[in-house]
């Protein structure tokens, strides 16, 4: 069964691909020693952070697990 949506997405309910539609990305594969790229960007390249304080207060976060983890 395919479900027209807007003008050219369709969605094949009975194979289970709503998800792969409408997902941002695949599920990550993840092993050890593997390299991760992480970003923080809103949508439409908005800002993310409306304050100083809260772009300092995710620095802090970062450094936290960085320092935890010890990632690159």
């Amino acid at each position: 069964m395919v479900k027209e949506m807007g003008s050219d997405t369709k969605i094949d309910i009975l194979r289970g691909r709503y998800n792969e539609i409408f997902m941002a990305r695949k599920t990550r594969i993840e092993f050890e020693g593997a390299f991760y790229h992480i970003i923080t960007r809103g949508n439409q390249r908005q800002k993310v952070f409306k304050h100083e304080d809260d772009f300092i207060k995710y620095l802090k976060t970062v450094a936290k697990y960085k320092e935890k983890y010890g990632f690159a």
